[in-house]
């Protein structure tokens, strides 16, 4: 899943899917995500990686798909830890008051491209 929803251009943090093709960040010379420790965040600026989706470049993909899977990876081990500690569901309902999904009708949109890649492949 991380790589496939870095190709269209969205990116994870963890308030919520940006994308990185949009014009705001192409003047933001910080990281994608303020103290994410990813390849992509601690090595080249939104502007830089916004302007790599923009183009097309292959690089973007790579990066992209470095900072998500990075993001997955820190989130399965907070659920891990707050598992742990039995702070799982106040863990739970602090994610998910910040995070604000892709719209309904992107995310529809998306599903349905999903199910149209996958008929193909049967």
């Amino acid at each position: 899943m991380p790589p496939a929803v870095a190709r269209p251009g969205s990116l994870l943090p963890p308030d919520g899917g940006v994308n990185i093709k949009a014009s705001r960040l192409s003047a933001q010379h910080g990281p994608v995500e303020e103290g994410c420790d990813c390849y992509t965040c601690r090595n080249y600026s939104a502007a830089y990686v916004h302007h790599l989706a923009r183009a097309e470049e292959q690089l973007y993909y790579r990066l992209g798909s470095i900072h998500n899977i990075r993001f997955m990876l820190r989130l399965a081990s907070e659920i891990r830890a707050s598992i742990m500690t039995g702070t799982f569901p106040e863990f739970r309902d602090t994610f998910l008051a910040r995070y604000v999904p892709t719209s309904e009708k992107v995310r529809e949109d998306q599903r349905e491209k999903w199910k149209a890649a996958r008929s193909r492949l049967s």
